[in-house]
């Protein structure tokens, strides 16, 4: 529908239009009778904050206080309260309400001198939206690969690792040797910051400080010092980067690993599989592992399906919907950085990248998103998939157990999310039936 025109009470108009750029505009025009009330009432409200001599604060005739009352907060405050009484319905006739997304419109207003009607221009974000090209009958095959030996013996070696021993050695360490040491680092001779710490844990070989720091390790015993200079890589944070520190170094404790033999009693110990012979162990490890390849092959044949369906498809998504997403996007990768203790400034110089590579990122995965959306939206429209409150309820263990964690959500502090938690496991499970229909179509 390209627009449709709606008429109500307190408004002269409303019209909704597919601007079909995936934004929908929706028109509201007030008339001087419809919206002179609203402004009445604001005027009202801002006399009783005007002080006029000879009256008590708010206290003054109306028309006195008139005067001392700035047309550009009357302005404001009509806008404010229009917006207030009718954004909340605003979508409420329009049929195809469903297809608009949870972002916050824009708004325009603009007034008709001659006639005093005002218009709230309101742009609203669509859903993505894809016409589908062929679906079906792509001819993409899971590409399985064996399990080798050697991924068998390289899964029992960490099993192993798991299980080792930390041993106090007195020898000079070697890699794999925990150290534990107290470390001061120079530059110009003067400490910085990050540079020192004490009684700090080092895995020699796990690449955990910046290259060279741990080969230099090597070879120490117990109560060995060493002092030695290291530069810091170009694209370390810039205060550092390409700058030759000094670090002193005391060993504190040195520790070697001590793995089990690899035999029956090594396979007895591994809980996690429950076995008594290692041939048992390498038999449950080998159908692991064939079970991650497995795993792995249909996840890859999805991505290419839906891949394949994209280039085949058309599609209508706003720029707004790209913006929006591709902000939460960074967001997200922000708020994962911070809990390494990175700000977005020392993260980038950290990765050497420049923040419009940063944005470029986050702007191409967005449109990628934006597009796989559209696919699973279509291919739920085209094969008519639902998700029956009955497979709601198995979530829970069955209906029983679904309704009484309904009642308990209803009763406590919950109830208020219940609708959107009930809403994103259905969700869920309807986008698991578009990936089981890709797969088992193609």
């Amino acid at each position: 529908m390209l627009a449709c025109l709606w008429r109500f009470k307190n408004i002269v108009e409303k019209i909704f239009k597919n601007n079909k750029d995936g934004s929908l505009l929706v028109s509201v025009a007030y008339a001087q009778a419809d919206y002179a009330p609203v402004v009445n009432k604001v005027i009202e409200h801002l006399a009783q904050n005007v002080t006029i001599k000879g009256f008590r604060k708010g206290k003054a005739p109306l028309d006195r206080a008139r005067p001392y009352i700035k047309n550009e907060d009357i302005y404001d405050g009509m806008v404010r309260k229009l917006i207030d009484r009718d954004f909340p319905g605003l979508l409420e006739e329009y049929e195809d309400k469903k297809e608009v997304a949870n972002i916050q419109p824009s708004l325009e207003i603009a007034v008709d001198d001659k006639t005093g009607v005002y218009t709230f221009n309101y742009t609203f974000t669509y859903l993505p939206k894809a016409e589908l090209g062929q679906y079906k009958g792509l001819g993409i095959k899971e590409d399985v690969q064996p399990v080798s030996d050697e991924e068998v013996d390289a899964k029992l070696e960490a099993l192993r690792k798991d299980q080792a021993e930390l041993v106090p050695s007195e020898g000079e360490s070697k890699l794999t040797d925990t150290v534990n040491i107290d470390f001061t680092g120079f530059i110009d001779n003067k400490p910085f910051d990050g540079g020192s710490a004490k009684n700090y844990d080092l895995v020699l070989g796990s690449n955990s400080f910046i290259p060279g720091f741990e080969d230099e390790l090597v070879g120490l015993k117990e109560g060995s010092h060493k002092s030695f200079n290291i530069t810091f890589p170009e694209n370390y944070v810039a205060s550092l980067a390409g700058k030759q520190a000094r670090f002193d170094v005391t060993v504190n404790s040195v520790k070697s690993q001590v793995l089990p033999e690899l035999d029956d009693e090594f396979a007895k110990g591994v809980e996690k599989y429950e076995v008594e012979t290692l041939a048992d162990l390498r038999a449950k490890v080998t159908e692991e592992l064939t079970s991650s390849h497995a795993t792995q092959a249909k996840n890859a044949k999805l991505l290419a399906v839906v891949d394949s369906i994209a280039a085949n498809s058309k599609f209508v998504i706003s720029d707004k919907y790209i913006e929006v997403t591709a902000n939460n996007i960074n967001d997200q990768k922000l708020n994962q950085i911070k809990q390494y203790g990175l700000g977005k400034k020392e993260y980038l110089e950290l990765v050497g990248m420049t923040e419009e590579q940063f944005d470029a990122d986050a702007k191409t995965q967005a449109q990628t998103e934006g597009k796989n959306f559209a696919v699973y939206r279509a291919v739920i429209a085209a094969e008519n998939l639902e998700v029956s409150d009955d497979e709601i309820a198995n979530v829970f263990g069955g209906k029983e157990k679904y309704d009484e964690f309904v009642a308990k959500a209803k009763e406590g502090s919950s109830a208020g999310q219940l609708t959107n938690y009930i809403a994103q496991i259905r969700s869920n499970l309807l986008n698991r039936k578009v990936e089981e229909f890709l797969l088992a179509n193609n």
